[in-house]
């Protein structure tokens, strides 16, 4: 599942900052994992 989940996370990420480009995808993806982290707390 792991293999799964990385794959298809690189695939949606290079997808997207094609559309949107890479700086609002890095920022798109910080912020999921900011937001992630204070959840899991």
């Amino acid at each position: 599942m792991t293999i799964a989940g990385g794959v298809l996370g690189r695939a949606f990420s290079g997808h997207m900052s094609d559309l949107v480009g890479w700086q609002m995808m890095f920022g798109v993806l910080g912020l999921l994992l900011a937001i992630l982290t204070v959840w899991l707390l």
